[in-house]
């Protein structure tokens, strides 16, 4: 298939349609049978759902989403392996959100179409929906509606967990090929959490966007007008998509507005937008105390982004923590960047000691939290030295010298327990992330106010 490139669908459709095109194939991307039977037989369970009053929308509250009026003519038809008779518009025209706006412009159906088979030679699109799973923008679909946060009723799961095998199975056939490259534009986490991404790392290069300043559907249009200008038509030279680079574009709502690609997701270390942060924050403030206040932006919204995420999907069984967790350890990782290491490294003596696993030097900016855990220990057997002993101690009043041993081991211990093992090679399950998740609290509220660094000596 070539490099393949998700996108979400829309909540708001175009209503109307016709009857199914005689003689065509529902899914014609989808050449192995197992996949296609399994992607109709997941279709018609979610189909059942609806129309057996057994789904409840989780996002909205908006209720059984069997009485929305969206689903009354919905129609077991050939898209679900049935023969009834449907309505149909192919999905490019039924798609009506803001992505899909931005994409239409002015342009009539017919030109719409003609543009999304304008698609730059090398790349495929397929779109990510609630109910029928994957569809490429020309497969003929229904109205309908539905988001894969949904729950289904008096099961403790949802459609992002009925869906993420099969989706995860697909997704790893159609980016099978060696060269390959899967680019994540996908609008919500609920979209990204029905995928399980540890599996489709092991044999595909991925791209995930993020943003520098919004997340979630507010990055619909942007992120529209980025596919439009490098992905539709064959418009400009082909852009190289380098992880962790941040790209600006003169289009973008806002001039500071920049979006950037993450090779697993959220693990730049770069600071960018997440999702409903706000919500969990006056929370977050009762737990960690007067700590709250005295961190950065950067490392509350980390921290906000991990609850966030467990408080959405702590109920799911099977549901796989590991971004949540990545999202704690970076907050560890920001903080000891810019209150521990860039302090010390302001002496030269002691810049030389910061190193990665091969020996090399290394910023601040590059260390991880086991280099951090190396550096404290270098650090303390160099500080016998009378004038680095005396830098230390004018820089960090309050701390010990067995401080830098206890710090050391507890960030072995993150690094070991909630990190290296975990990040996005194997599910981590919600006991291993509530450990985390109190232990976090605790670091911040015991070391934070020790590690409080004066101006440094000159």
């Amino acid at each position: 298939m070539g490099n393949l490139i998700l996108i979400s669908c829309s909540d708001k459709k175009k209503e109307g349609g016709g009857a199914y095109p005689a003689g065509s194939d529902p899914v014609p991307w989808l050449k192995d049978q197992s996949l296609r039977q399994r992607l109709f037989d997941t279709r018609s369970k979610v189909y059942e759902l609806i129309k057996e009053n057994r789904l409840v929308d989780a996002e909205k509250s908006q209720g059984d989403r069997g009485l929305d009026p969206r689903n009354a003519s919905l129609a077991l038809g050939p898209d679900f392996g049935g023969k009834a008779e449907g309505s149909y518009l192919p999905a490019c025209v039924r798609y009506d959100g803001r992505f899909f706006r931005t994409i239409r412009g002015q342009s009539s159906e017919d030109e719409v179409i003609g543009k999304w088979r304008g698609l730059r030679k090398g790349y495929c699109v397929l779109i990510v929906s609630g109910l029928y799973g994957l569809v490429a923008p020309f497969d003929p679909i229904q109205e309908y509606t539905c988001h894969f946060a949904d729950r289904i009723a008096g099961q403790d799961t949802s459609l992002q967990m009925l869906w993420r095998e099969l989706l995860t199975e697909i997704v790893r056939d159609q980016a099978a090929e060696a060269t390959s490259v899967l680019i994540d534009l996908l609008s919500e986490e609920a979209y990204e959490d029905a995928f399980d991404w540890h599996s489709i790392y092991k044999s595909t290069k991925c791209l995930h966007r993020a943003y520098k300043l919004k997340a979630g559907p507010e990055t619909l249009i942007n992120s529209a007008l980025f596919f439009d200008d490098h992905f539709i038509m064959g418009q400009g030279p082909d852009l190289s998509l380098c992880p962790d680079r941040f790209i600006s574009k003169d289009y973008f709502d806002r001039p500071d507005e920049q979006i950037l690609f993450e090779s697993e997701l959220k693990t730049t270390k770069k600071e960018v937008a997440r999702e409903g942060i706000q919500k969990v924050q006056p929370e977050l403030k009762r737990r960690y105390g007067l700590t709250w206040d005295s961190l950065s932006d950067a490392i509350r919204n980390q921290i906000a982004n991990s609850e966030y995420s467990y408080a959405r999907n702590r109920d799911l069984p099977g549901f796989d923590f590991t971004s949540a967790s990545i999202c704690l350890s970076k907050a560890v990782e920001i903080w000891l960047e810019k209150s521990i290491v860039e302090p010390l490294t302001s002496l030269p003596k002691l810049r030389t000691l910061l190193k990665n696993a091969k020996g090399s030097a290394i910023s601040p900016y590059e260390a991880t939290i086991g280099n951090v855990s190396y550096f404290l220990k270098s650090v303390k057997k160099a500080m016998s030295g009378g004038w680095i002993g005396y830098h230390v101690s004018k820089t960090f009043p309050a701390v010990r010298s067995l401080d830098f041993e206890e710090l050391s081991a507890e960030l072995e211990v993150i690094a070991s327990d909630y990190r290296n093992g975990w990040a996005h090679k194997k599910p981590m399950p919600r006991t291993v992330y509530e450990e985390f998740r109190v232990k976090a609290c605790e670091f911040f509220k015991k070391w934070v106010p020790r590690w409080k660094a004066e101006k440094a000596v000159p």
